[in-house]
């Protein structure tokens, strides 16, 4: 008999309606987070929150507690051999401290996101989880400093859906895309690319009082849109003000699968070495001229070359680093649990 598992997800939304979405070719199957696997090889419960709880729910995932509608939920559908699956470990918080504690019988499994940091949190509740999956090598060995059993901390690649229609080149304008709102560092872009001489397109809000003269923002734009500028754009720009988890890793992910050399932050927290694939450059947070130089180095190429470095890209994608494999991880560890 499939092992019933009891899912949880933050998008305010039932899974089946990410299944279906996903399925029908409109949202890329990493934002599944591996229910997909789950709903084809185990036995998918939808903890799905009730319209009426929504508020809470959202509130008290931000805290201590967990979502503690959704923890109820799967709570009342817990049966003996169940287990529990979330898409992140802030929706399971109250259920894993329970654990921790053994006062509770079952399996909680959540997928651990490396902010808040340990050293503000990572709430302990994390060493409750009977099972924590991590999309970070960083983030792996944090847990196991920790506490942890590595035995019971689990690294998969969160990697793209190379298999969605809209991820896919169209051509090359010479244009450095952005997108984005979470922890950029759009001034040093900016300036990084009025120095090189190029022309930038940010997709999202602009935090108040940087100059980004020299960029074209765009606050707010419909989703295709975004895929559209991404399928013709020469370069994607992923600027950071540090290294803050694995912010960046959603864009990252679509350039990949999308063919489209990439420049951006360097991040420990995030697994992708696209100057050792050959498919980008990197540059340290605040740099400037680091942003120029990469920048004027790669729009100033030759467009075989850029392209030749998206395909290298794809390819690291295809084989290693996708959707299918972190799914199929996810189901295999659930499966065992």
């Amino acid at each position: 008999m499939a092992r019933r598992v009891l899912g949880l997800i933050n998008y305010q939304t039932p899974i089946s309606a990410l299944l279906e979405a996903s399925a029908g070719g409109s949202l890329p199957r990493e934002h599944v987070w591996g229910f997909d696997r789950v709903a084809s090889q185990l036995s998918l419960v939808d903890c799905v929150v009730p319209r009426r709880g929504q508020r809470l729910s959202a509130y008290s995932a931000q805290r201590v507690t967990g979502d503690v509608v959704g923890e109820a939920v799967a709570a009342m559908r817990w049966r003996p051999g169940s287990v529990v699956y979330a898409m992140s470990h802030t929706l399971v918080r109250g259920l894993a401290a329970l654990r921790r504690r053994r006062a509770i019988p079952g399996t909680v499994v959540a997928v651990v996101h490396p902010h808040p940091t340990l050293r503000d949190g990572f709430d302990k509740s994390v060493l409750g989880l009977d099972v924590a999956i991590t999309i970070s090598a960083r983030v792996h060995d944090e847990l196991v400093a920790a506490g942890r059993s590595p035995n019971s901390t689990m690294l998969l690649p969160w990697g793209p859906d190379v298999g969605f229609a809209h991820y896919t080149s169209t051509g090359d304008n010479g244009l450095v895309l952005s997108t984005g709102k979470t922890h950029r560092d759009l001034a040093t872009l900016a300036a990084g690319a009025e120095e090189a001489g190029v022309r930038v397109r940010h997709l999202g809000v602009v935090p108040p009082g940087t100059d980004t003269r020299s960029i074209e923002v765009v606050p707010a734009w419909p989703n295709l849109r975004w895929l559209e500028d991404l399928q013709s754009c020469a370069v994607v720009a992923i600027p950071l003000l540090s290294a803050a988890g694995t912010v960046g890793l959603t864009e990252l992910n679509a350039a990949l699968a999308a063919g489209k050399p990439v420049v951006m932050t360097k991040n420990p927290y995030i697994d992708v070495d696209v100057e050792a694939i050959g498919c980008g450059r990197t540059v340290p947070a605040g740099d400037v001229d680091g942003w120029c130089g990469a920048l004027r180095d790669l729009l100033l190429a030759d467009g075989q070359q850029r392209i030749e470095m998206g395909s290298r890209g794809r390819a690291f994608a295809e084989e290693q680093w996708n959707a299918d494999a972190f799914g199929e991880g996810v189901a295999a560890i659930l499966a065992a649990a």
